[in-house]
């Protein structure tokens, strides 16, 4: 049986990464994606998701919030269900990131230039863009405007 999941974050590289990890899990499947609660509610009888992945910090509708108003619709997940998720879900924690590609990811983010990102992190701008290459390689991404 195949969980149906659907994934509320508002950082789209976080999101896609999300989606990409579901859906190559035997388990589950993703049904919706969205970066705001306002949306994932107006296709919740579509998606008719299994489970919710909910960020808690949403712009407009908080995740807390969402989650409310979905339960009010619709008891979303049971314990066991809950359970089983856990369960598929535990591996050893690993940092898919450094700690280095982290920061660049950051600054990136902020609309830095790789040249201020060097600047600011006391690193060469080659340095910059293979940590670049890096975050899209261990993120299987291929576009700066998908980090975003």
């Amino acid at each position: 049986m195949l969980f149906k999941i659907v994934v509320i974050e508002d950082y789209k590289i976080l999101l896609s990464s999300f989606i990409k990890i579901i859906n190559n899990s035997e388990y589950f499947i993703t049904v919706g994606g969205y970066t705001n609660c306002e949306d994932a509610l107006d296709n919740f009888q579509k998606d008719g998701p299994d489970i919710m992945l909910v960020d808690i910090q949403l712009p407009g509708i908080n995740g807390i919030e969402g989650i409310r108003k979905f339960k009010k619709i619709k008891p979303i997940m049971g314990t066991q269900i809950a359970r089983k998720v856990v369960e598929l879900f535990q591996f050893p924690h690993q940092n898919i990131l450094s700690e280095i590609e982290n920061n660049v990811l950051l600054l990136l983010t902020k609309g830095k230039s790789y040249a201020s990102i060097a600047q600011e992190l006391n690193l060469s701008v080659t340095n910059i863009k293979g940590h670049i290459r890096s975050i899209y390689n261990k993120l299987q991404i291929n576009s700066k405007e998908i980090i975003l």
